[in-house]
């Protein structure tokens, strides 16, 4: 009862004290629940207007989130906390220095993204895929938007896109957004084709009160793309119309909705209605290069009005496109009244626009006044006015230098940074085939060291047994042959002669009698004494010769007592003769063929032969293993 009361006791504590920090962390009901489920509740807490926080909330705010690390036992918290503070310190420590220099813009861009590397590292490593996504944007916004560092910003466009390849809409909300912000980079560059792709791969968004921020404006970049590069109007006109259809699905997004990227206030109204208006005015544009001027006239005065009903100075150049569109139908009609309203307009937007944006980028409308020089020039040459056209033609000259200067700026700018990364990726895949053939000839070296320790070790006990084989057969060849005692220990009953031997049963026939003791005393006397075995020419016939007997009288002796043929026995003695040399200080001095010869063998290679049959070792092998 008492562990049961003391778990019970533990249990509770746990569900209150979670319940308690719940109430007071507003983090904490996030834990353990999908990212997508909390996203814009965590960037709206956390992440818009950080700038303007104060260090007391940021000490208070990561503290409550590692508070749920804790407790959660999730480190995904204490990683948000260190995130947040990382780009707290960054975007607060510039918003405190708003004059500061090139070199205090560098330096804390430099501690910024070395933090940021070591978010993604540890992101990765826990698995903690939305904080690594996080900070590899923030990383390529980093050096896209503040330092200017473009190597570095398509470099980590890159990483961002392996990584977002990897995880779907419903994990990750953002992912149409930042596909949206990478293609916008390509777009930036001229490079209209990587564009399409990066803005493709967003297309799978469902529409709904988050994802109609980003997919209008992803529907219509791809709907100029196609406009203007792929000269597929069709295609364009389709991703107009569901900007402009787009309201008839979405759900109502409540006053007062936030967009927490853009840190702006829009209702579902304001958005539609703006982006209606530009989608509008960009089907008048695609109606215009199909000749249709009586549907695209209309579509092109709404769009060019909408944009700029609020006087919003973001929208001026987009302004000035229509207005020049419809100057240069009136021009065609021709209407020169219409002509002329339409080119003041347009000149008012393009010179307020200058006005604003001269500082921050003086040739950003260049091909926009290069177009209204070019009008103008038409229009002077259409109403008789040689002098004017003539100036304008000047203008236009001039702002055309600036637009080509710009774009092909931009384009050798861009070629340089793709052939670097082309460089930085050949590199890579160096490192990387560097690397695994590394990893082959360390593991083949790994390998053969296994194989070779293996080798050395069966050499060790293959030699260990052959000086044991070596020993056993120098001990065979020091012991004497005692027939005597093998001959007590098979003796059972000794016939008295030769007529009772072969009247015994043929089991016994075998059994050595007096006879072939005899005989066998008298061989081993004449091998003993005289070493006959050494005559290479010895055979029954001549040993029976020199006994004076019959050569199976001899024959039987040696097998009844030696349990061997005549050959065998004999080059036992032969064998072991040789032993004995090879084991002799003077063994160097013999050659294999002498000791074949002066042991009584006909050739080298019987000798061989029948020295590994009964020692288990070649004569070679056996001197190598003397000890």
């Amino acid at each position: 009862m008492k562990s049961v009361f003391t778990v019970s006791t533990a249990l509770f504590l746990y569900v209150n004290c979670w319940v308690a920090t719940a109430q007071e962390n507003p983090f904490a009901a996030f834990a353990g629940k999908p990212y997508a489920t909390y996203f814009l509740e965590l960037e709206t807490l956390l992440y818009r207007d950080i700038e303007y926080r104060d260090e007391v909330w940021l000490s208070q705010t990561a503290a409550q989130l590692r508070d749920v690390a804790k407790i959660s036992k999730d480190k995904k918290w204490a990683l948000e906390a260190d995130y947040l503070e990382t780009v707290y310190r960054f975007f607060r420590t510039r918003e405190l220095l708003p004059n500061r220099t090139e070199t205090q813009t560098d330096s804390l861009a430099a501690i910024y993204t070395a933090d940021l590397q070591k978010i993604v590292r540890q992101a990765n490593r826990i698995k903690a895929p939305d904080i690594e996504l996080r900070a590899l944007y923030n990383l390529w916004k980093c050096y896209y938007d503040h330092t200017k560092d473009f190597e570095m910003s398509f470099r980590y466009c890159r990483e961002l896109d392996k990584v977002l390849t990897n995880v779907s809409i419903e994990t990750f909300p953002m992912r149409t957004y930042y596909y949206t912000q990478l293609g916008n980079q390509y777009y930036s560059f001229q490079s209209y084709e990587t564009a399409r792709l990066y803005y493709e791969k967003g297309l799978d968004a469902p529409l709904n009160t988050f994802t109609q921020f980003e997919l209008i404006p992803l529907w219509n970049n791809l709907g100029l793309i196609y406009r203007n590069q792929l000269n597929d109007l069709e295609t364009s006109d389709s991703f107009f119309h569901k900007i402009i259809t787009s309201k008839t699905i979405m759900p109502e997004l409540p006053t007062g909705g936030v967009n927490p990227f853009n840190r702006e206030i829009f209702t579902n109204q304001d958005n539609y209605e703006l982006w209606a208006g530009i989608a509008q005015g960009n089907l008048g544009s695609n109606y215009y290069q199909r000749g249709d001027y009586e549907n695209a006239v209309p579509l092109l005065i709404y769009g060019m009005e909408k944009t700029v009903e609020n006087d919003n100075p973001h929208n001026f150049p987009y302004a000035a496109g229509k207005a020049l569109t419809l100057f240069e139908i009136y021009l065609e009609t021709p209407d020169f009244h219409l002509a002329g309203l339409y080119a003041d307009k347009a000149f008012g937007f393009l010179d307020a626009n200058m006005k604003r944006d001269a500082m921050l980028n003086p040739t950003k409308d260049a091909r926009l006044w290069m177009q209204y020089y070019d009008l103008m020039s038409r229009y002077y040459r259409m109403t008789d006015d040689p002098v004017k056209a003539l100036q304008h033609v000047d203008s236009s000259a001039v702002a055309r230098t600036r637009y080509e200067n710009d774009y092909n700026l931009r384009k050798l700018h861009y070629a340089e940074l793709y052939a670097k990364q082309q460089e930085l990726d050949a590199e890579m895949e160096r490192n990387k085939i560097y690397f695994r053939n590394l990893v082959l000839i360390s593991a083949f070296a790994l390998l053969m060291l296994v194989v070779l320790t293996l080798l050395y070790r069966l050499y060790r006990q293959k030699q260990a047994a052959y000086r044991v084989l070596v020993h056993k057969s120098q001990a065979w060849a020091q012991a004497k042959n005692d027939h005597t005692t093998y001959y007590q220990g098979k003796k059972q009953a000794i016939p008295t002669s030769s007529i009772e031997n072969e009247l015994t049963p043929k089991a016994n026939r075998d059994t050595p009698t007096e006879t072939d003791f005899a005989v066998m005393q008298a061989i081993e006397q004449l091998i003993t004494e005289q070493k006959i075995f050494k005559d290479i020419s010895l055979s029954v016939d001549s040993l029976a010769l020199h006994l004076g007997v019959h050569k199976r009288i001899i024959s039987n002796a040696i097998n009844r007592c030696a349990e061997k043929n005549f050959n065998t026995y004999i080059n036992e003695y032969r064998i072991k003769e040789a032993i004995l040399l090879l084991s002799g200080k003077d063994s160097q001095k013999f050659t294999f063929d002498g000791i074949a010869k002066s042991t009584g063998f006909n050739d080298r290679r019987n000798f061989h032969r029948i020295f590994k049959k009964m020692t288990g070792l070649t004569p070679r092998a056996f001197l190598s293993n003397l000890t």
